[in-house]
């Protein structure tokens, strides 16, 4: 049973720890704008506490409009800092190309980043990044 804790809800998205991972589930429909882009890096980080961590963004429920100010935040220091590793929890083939059109457009990514049809798997991947198996 997974250990869950630090759950908070916001507008946008339900952001929690579980099992050292800070795992952020987009609300359904949501449509990804500069500043829920930075109200959701907020969420995380708050639910991070101060430590890094490797996170799992659930964009299942995604529509994939995010536009290119949010795209450009999402891929910059500030919103990744505190992120060891990050998966993406995917529903469908248009979000699989999605991120694969912003991983590809972004900068390198400074963090091994994965994308998973799969919550289970992308947990599992994403444990060893955690601080227990890091140090």
């Amino acid at each position: 049973m997974p250990n869950i804790r630090n759950y908070r809800e916001c507008a946008y998205a339900e952001t929690w720890l579980e099992d050292g991972i800070t795992v952020q589930k987009y609300k359904k429909g949501l449509r990804v704008t500069l500043e829920i882009a930075q109200t959701l890096v907020s969420e995380r980080l708050a639910v991070a506490e101060g430590s890094t961590r490797p996170g799992l963004a659930d964009i299942s429920g995604l529509y994939w409009t995010t536009d290119s100010k949010a795209m450009k935040f999402l891929s910059s220091d500030d919103a990744t800092q505190l992120v060891s590793a990050g998966g993406f929890y995917i529903s469908n083939f248009a979000q699989r190309m999605a991120m694969r059109f912003f991983l590809s457009v972004s900068k390198e990514p400074p963090i091994p980043t994965k994308i998973f049809d799969n919550r289970e798997d992308a947990i599992e991947w994403l444990k060893q990044f955690t601080a227990e198996r890091l140090n």
